[in-house]
């Protein structure tokens, strides 16, 4: 009877236009073939219900600009299938020009919009992101310490152009005419004329012959570090903490199950992706409403056609990576589409090892996060242990902080004793407890002596205002040279916004942004000043 019931479903299956699954060398992995809009399509299953396997971007011989065949590639990194990435200069240098994140690491930046990312719990991420890069100097992120840069990892030919280059890059000699910023362990080690190495424990910033004024932001010995901003069509900032690998391709083909390319908008410029004649082999990555990531190859269709061929194949999100000849997939050992030329990237399907699990402790705080050593020192001392979701942890450093939340932050911290408080709207709470131990040591007070307003989120300016109060109540001292600050905090902050800078506490920054003394706190900027501030009185 059992043997009859599953014939039938495959039958019925058939009748319905789904493609059998061929078994791989794991379950969680299938192949097949379909043939959809009278094309022959390859196809790789991955089953994101399975936690055992892992979806990774990679670079070919694990540095940004090299190339090798995706085979290769594939086999290195224990991969059971993989897809070829983004596109790249493949007639002259071999550099991508796409956005590839890998592990947490932000490897490259893109000239296309379309983007598939994912999580380390499998969930996906379809859209258009246009990443910036800005940095700093002497923990300032305001004019006049401020600068900026057009890449990560990429070389440009343009005398106009900033660059970042990092240990993730294929080293390739700069031009004499430019100059180079060294930066190791987050200080500035040296500034040179030319060339230089790329430091394991740092990165270097490169500034082409038209620019070179600008490195004058730098000076040895001070702190210099950069950071990412994610934008969406609308030029609006796009949170993606957790979204730890990202490939660029384009054009994105299917948004909520609506065709929605436009590769002009992406800013694609050549015939073979914007116009609706050229056809050529192309592949793409899409997602299926039963949490399968779909990896496909389609010969002899436009973009357009593409998009068509994903939605016939009943895929809810999906984004076309590069084409022609760079076309590949790979399954179980072998190629279903093989490639015409070395690939410098690939999307990957593995299983989880131990070089998988993240070492701050949070599915959303990574190695390249400015905040991530501060986060993981706190969660060593579960002073902020974040929030569980089944198994996974998350920190989320980009959300708010309530005062209830920073009153037990601040009872962790400091080992506070119990205390006793009267706000009506803390009695009987989760934070009751939290709300006596700070109001008791002078740390918080309450907005009346019946109102605690644990609910609230707390600003930027609270928070330095606080911290300096518990910085001076512990003898830290208060030495540095006192600044003008381009953003005035509010009259009752004042002093003590002042006083943490005379501690040393804040420069002009909260985080990894200028201060902003009424906006709320993220979690992130506090993890790092409550950090700071405990190891100031040896915390």
């Amino acid at each position: 009877m059992k043997k009859k019931l599953m014939a039938g479903l495959l039958t019925v299956a058939l009748l319905a236009g789904v493609p059998a699954v061929a078994s791989a060398s794991y379950a969680g992995v299938g192949t097949g073939t379909q043939t959809v809009l009278g094309r022959s399509v390859q196809l790789v299953y991955v089953n994101l219900n399975d936690q055992n396997l892992e979806v990774k971007a990679v670079s070919s011989e694990g540095k940004v600009g090299e190339t090798e065949p995706l085979a290769a590639l594939a086999q290195r990194n224990g991969a059971l299938a993989a897809i070829n990435g983004g596109y790249f200069n493949a007639y002259s240098d071999g550099q991508p020009l796409t956005v590839v994140r890998t592990n947490g690491k932000f490897v490259h930046n893109g000239s296309f919009g379309a983007v598939f990312g994912i999580n380390t719990l499998n969930q996906p991420y379809f859209g258009r992101l246009y990443p910036t890069i800005e940095g700093s100097t002497k923990d300032s992120w305001s004019w006049p310490n401020n600068w900026s840069a057009w890449g990560i990892n990429h070389y440009y030919d343009n005398p106009s152009a900033i660059t970042i280059l990092t240990p993730d890059a294929k080293k390739r000699t700069l031009p004499a005419s430019g100059k180079t910023v060294v930066v190791q362990n987050g200080v500035v080690s040296k500034i040179v004329n030319g060339d230089a190495a790329i430091p394991s424990n740092g990165f270097l910033v490169h500034f082409g012959s038209s620019v070179v004024s600008s490195a004058n932001v730098f000076k040895v010995g001070e702190k210099a570090a950069y950071k990412i901003t994610y934008r969406g069509s609308s030029g609006k900032a796009v949170n993606m903490d957790a979204i730890g690998n990202m490939m660029g391709g384009g054009p994105l083909l299917l948004s909520g199950g609506a065709v929605v390319v436009d590769p002009i908008a992406e800013k694609f410029t050549d015939p073979k992706q914007t116009s609706r004649d050229s056809r050529s082999t192309r592949t793409f990555i899409g997602w299926r409403s039963d949490n399968r990531l779909v990896m496909g190859t389609v010969p002899n269709v436009s973009v357009y056609e593409l998009a068509d061929v994903a939605k016939a194949l009943g895929l809810v999100h999906a984004v076309g990576m590069d084409s022609g000849a760079t076309a590949g997939l790979y399954a179980d050992g072998s190629y279903l589409t093989t490639p015409g030329r070395e690939v410098p990237n690939a999307v990957i399907v593995r299983k989880r090892d131990a070089s998988s699990v993240n070492a701050s402790g949070y599915v959303d705080v990574y190695q390249d996060h400015y905040a991530y050593d501060a986060i993981a020192r706190l969660k060593q001392k579960s002073v902020m242990n974040g929030e569980l979701n089944g198994t996974a942890r998350f920190f989320k450093p980009s959300q708010t902080m309530t005062r209830a939340e920073l009153a037990a932050v601040l009872t962790n911290a400091f080992a506070l004793p119990a205390g006793k408080h009267t706000f009506s709207d803390a009695t009987g709470s989760w934070y009751d407890n939290f709300a006596g131990a700070v109001v008791s040591a002078g740390y918080m007070a309450g907005y009346s002596a019946t109102k605690f307003g644990g609910a609230d989120p707390v600003t930027e300016e609270q928070i330095v205002a606080i911290l300096a109060r518990v910085l001076a109540k512990n003898g830290a001292p208060a030495n540095a040279k006192d600044l003008w600050l381009q953003n005035a905090p509010s009259a009752w902050a004042d002093k003590d916004v002042h006083l943490a800078i005379k501690q040393g506490l804040i420069v002009d920054a909260f985080g990894d942004k200028p201060f902003m003394p009424l906006e709320e706190a993220k979690r992130s900027g506090v993890a790092v000043l409550l950090d700071s501030a405990m190891r100031k009185i040896g915390k």
